[in-house]
């Protein structure tokens, strides 16, 4: 999960470490980093919809 959410700022030349930090972050504020192990399918509705804040959130500060 934690790939999933640093992926865009890693194409957009982040440094891997620096983007995995920041989405560590991300998924602590929202409340899903004892997930960060697992595949998107046993994640719960909420959960899901917390990666994808996540991930929303680094395309909202992209542009």
């Amino acid at each position: 999960m934690t790939d999933n959410v640093a992926l865009r700022p890693m194409l957009a030349g982040m440094p891997n470490a620096k983007a995995h930090e920041r989405a560590l972050e991300l998924l602590t504020a929202l409340d899903v980093l004892h997930r960060t192990q697992a595949k998107p399918s046993p994640l719960s509705g909420g959960e899901q919809q917390g990666v994808s804040i996540a991930r929303v959130h680094w395309a909202w500060r992209a542009s």
